[in-house]
């Protein structure tokens, strides 16, 4: 009877697959790095289109609209084009290679929280406003359930209890008082 027998990969062979993966998120960046006026400008002329400015404005002023919008699209997709590259193997392995050390760190059915990688990135890794909260559902709960719009409005007063109005010199106040002719009171 034949036994069929499957041929070791290579370190490197195992890694082709995560290091395209890599160079595909970090290529999906720069692309939407390089075109954000592009979306920026399609996003403006949706929400214009959605609110009928085509419908209230001359007619006139709707083709200085579209003349300005596909000289900014243009110039936008042209610029974009000029900085666009594809990340390099390098680039790749660069961001791959801290992952790799959490994952060559922990030992089976162990966990990645307590790695170096992830007590070293877990505070930036993620945008935390601050109106959210992060607590569990029964802690938040137990804490008075307050909602995101009453966050909002205590953060709102708070910061208008510290405001203090800035102070002008006189002699600066005279000086804009006189240019704009007004009389001073």
């Amino acid at each position: 009877m034949l036994t069929r027998r499957t041929p070791e990969k290579s370190p490197v062979s195992l890694l082709r697959w995560p290091l395209f993966l890599t160079r595909a998120g970090i290529g999906s960046q720069l692309v939407i790095r390089a075109f954000w006026p592009v979306w920026t400008i399609a996003f403006l002329v949706f929400a214009a289109a959605s609110f009928g400015f085509h419908e209230v404005v001359p007619f006139s002023v709707l083709w200085v609209a579209i003349f300005l919008t596909g000289s900014g699209l243009t110039w936008s997709v042209l610029n974009g084009l000029r900085g666009l590259r594809w990340p390099t193997r390098g680039e790749a392995q660069a961001a791959l290679d801290p992952a790799m050390d959490a994952v060559r760190e922990i030992e089976p059915g162990d966990h990645y929280l307590g790695t170096q990688h992830t007590l070293a990135n877990f505070e930036t890794a993620f945008f935390m406003p601050e109106l959210m909260d992060g607590e569990s559902y029964e802690t938040w709960n137990a804490m008075g359930a307050v909602d995101a719009n009453t966050r909002g409005i205590e953060m709102v007063k708070k910061k208008l209890g510290e405001y203090q109005e800035p102070t002008l010199d006189d002699a600066v106040l005279a000086e804009v008082v006189q240019s704009a002719g007004l009389d001073r009171d």
